[in-house]
């Protein structure tokens, strides 16, 4: 089930839980390489990941923690001097 096969919906991380017969957070904490388990444990999880073809959903994951990393600026149009400047000066903001 990868993202990219047309007609499949993308496997969720509590789709991988529920086949690997633990709890959400296990299933996260494999993704994240976080908290404590067996090393049967961990395979388990990771094989079920292997087989439905899960990846994270970076998109969702940085709406959940409130940082998409992501500005937007909306101005009327850059051929102003004035506001190319400002556009410019944002990017640079950013990029520091």
């Amino acid at each position: 089930m990868s993202e990219s096969t047309p007609g499949k919906k993308r496997a969720t991380l509590r789709e991988v839980a529920e086949e690997a017969g633990v709890s959400l957070k296990t299933a996260s904490n494999v993704i994240n390489h976080s908290g404590r388990m067996s090393d049967a444990t961990r395979e388990k999880v990771q094989n079920v990941i292997d087989k439905l073809g899960y990846r994270v959903n970076v998109a969702a994951r940085d709406l959940n923690r409130g940082r998409t990393g992501v500005i937007t600026l909306a101005v009327p149009s850059l051929t102003a001097p004035y506001l190319a400047q400002l556009a410019n000066k944002v990017i640079d903001a950013a990029r520091a």
